[in-house]
C-alpha cells in the first residue's frame, strides 16, 4: 500500500512545476490577471527517495483552495432569481402523470379525489378506488387498475370495475374488464389505446320502495313502477346486457403544468339477453336515465352510431388538476364527461419531491434574493484595551 501511495504522490508532484509556468503565461496574456501563489522549497523537507517536497505541494494546493473559497459570490439578478424558483411550468413534463385514459396508475401512497371518484395508490403500480355518490345511492362499487408491464416507453395495464345494486329480491350488477396500452413517443408526446368489455345483469323483481333515500329524493316515489310478480309466474326475470367499446387518446405535454389531451371512444357491439316472457322492457324498468332504452339495443354498431370525441387543455398545479375542453358525441352532451375534469391529488414520491424542492427554495429565499439598495455594513466592535 505504501509504494502505491508514494507512486500517486509522485505522479501528482510531477505536474506541479508546469502549473506556475502555465499560470505565468496566462497572466502575461490577460491584463490584470493575478499570479498564482508560490511556495519556497525548503531543502530540509525534500524526500531523499524521490527528491520531491510534498509539504510544499500540499501547502500550494491548500492556498489555491482557500483563495477560491474566499472569493465573494456575485449577486443574483432578478431573472436568475425567478429562474431558480421551482415552478411546475419550468419543470420537465412527466409522461406518467395522467391515469384516467392511460395505462399508468397512481404512485404508491398517492391519493386522487375527483368530482365523482376517489382513488388511492395502494401498491406500487396498483390503484383502487370507488365512487362515493353511488355508494350513498345504494350502488356499492369499486374499481382498480394494475400496471402489468413496463418495457422502455411501453406500458400495459389491466383494469376492472364492479357495481352492485340490491333492491329486495332484485340484484343488479355491473362488471367492466379492460386492457390499456400506452407508448411514449417523445418526452412530450404519448399515445394510448385500449378496449373495455362491459356486462350488466339484472335478476329478480325490483322493489323500488327499498331504493336509497338519495334516489327517491331525486326521482320521487318509485313504488308505482313495481311490476306485479304474477307477470313472471314462478320464474324470476333476468336481463343481461353486454357491450364492447374501444378508446384512444393522445396527450401533448408542454411542461409539467400545461398539456393538451385528445380523446376518442366508440361502442362497437352491444347485445341484450332477456328472460321476461311477453313482458316489454319499458313495462318493467322505470324511465330513469334512459334505462328502458339502453337495454333495448342489440347487435353491432357503427362508429358513427355511438361515439365520443373531445379535445381539452389540462393544467396540473401543485395538487389540483383541471381539464377543460370541447367535443362532439352521438348523444348530445356526452362529450362533457370526457373533456372536463377536476381533481385534487396529494402524496406519492413525485409530489413529495416537488414539495421538498419548494420548501428548500423558501428556506433559502433570503440567500438568493435579488439585489436591493446598498446598505452599509454595521461597524466592527473596537478591540479591547491591552492588559499591558
Amino acid at each position: 500500500m505504501l509504494p502505491l501511495l508514494l507512486a500517486l504522490f509522485a505522479g501528482a508532484a510531477e505536474d506541479v512545476p508546469e502549473q506556475p509556468r502555465r499560470r505565468e503565461a496566462a497572466s502575461a496574456r490577460v491584463p490584470g490577471a493575478v499570479e498564482a501563489p508560490t511556495v519556497a522549497v525548503d531543502p530540509a523537507r525534500i524526500d531523499p527517495r524521490t527528491g520531491k517536497d510534498y509539504t510544499a505541494i500540499a501547502e500550494l494546493q491548500f492556498d489555491l483552495l482557500k483563495n477560491s473559497i474566499n472569493e465573494p459570490l456575485q449577486p443574483l439578478s432578478r431573472a436568475q432569481y425567478r429562474w431558480l424558483r421551482p415552478s411546475r411550468h419550468r419543470l420537465e413534463p412527466n409522461p406518467y402523470a395522467n391515469t384516467d385514459f392511460t395505462a399508468y396508475t397512481l404512485e404508491f401512497g398517492e391519493v386522487k379525489v375527483g368530482l365523482a371518484s376517489v382513488t388511492v395508490g395502494v401498491l406500487p403500480r396498483t390503484q383502487l378506488g370507488t365512487v362515493p355518490l353511488l355508494d350513498a345511492a345504494g350502488i356499492y362499487n369499486a374499481h382498480t387498475k394494475v400496471n402489468l408491464l413496463r418495457i422502455g416507453g411501453f406500458d400495459l395495464a389491466a383494469k376492472g370495475a364492479y357495481h352492485w345494486l340490491p333492491l329486495g329480491d332484485f340484484d343488479g350488477t355491473y362488471l367492466e374488464l379492460g386492457v390499456f396500452a400506452s407508448q411514449v413517443l417523445h418526452p412530450r408526446l404519448s399515445v394510448h389505446g385500449g378496449a373495455n368489455y362491459t356486462s350488466m345483469t339484472a335478476k329478480g323483481v325490483p322493489d323500488f320502495s327499498k331504493a336509497s333515500p338519495m334516489i327517491t329524493t331525486w326521482a320521487g316515489d318509485l313504488s308505482q313502477y313495481n311490476p306485479p310478480e304474477e307477470w313472471f309466474g314462478e320464474q324470476a326475470p333476468r336481463i343481461r346486457a353486454e357491450a364492447l367499446t374501444v378508446r384512444t387518446a393522445i396527450d401533448l405535454r408542454i411542461n409539467r403544468r400545461d398539456s393538451f389531451v385528445l380523446q376518442g371512444q366508440a361502442l362497437l357491439r352491444a347485445a341484450v339477453v332477456t328472460e321476461l316472457g311477453d313482458v316489454q322492457l319499458s313495462e318493467v324498468l322505470p324511465p330513469i336515465a334512459g334505462l328502458d332504452q339502453a337495454l333495448s339495443y342489440q347487435g353491432k354498431f357503427k362508429v358513427t352510431d355511438a361515439y365520443v370525441a373531445s379535445i381539452a387543455y389540462q393544467a396540473s398545479w401543485k395538487q389540483v388538476d383541471l381539464r377543460v375542453g370541447v367535443g362532439i358525441s352521438s348523444v348530445p352532451g356526452a362529450w362533457a364527461l370526457q373533456a372536463n375534469e377536476l381533481s385534487y391529488r396529494f402524496g406519492g414520491p413525485t409530489r413529495r419531491t416537488e414539495t421538498r424542492q419548494r420548501k428548500t427554495w423558501r428556506r433559502n429565499k433570503r440567500d438568493v434574493q435579488p439585489p436591493g439598495p446598498a446598505v452599509a455594513p454595521p461597524p466592527l466592535p473596537e478591540a479591547p484595551p491591552s492588559a499591558n
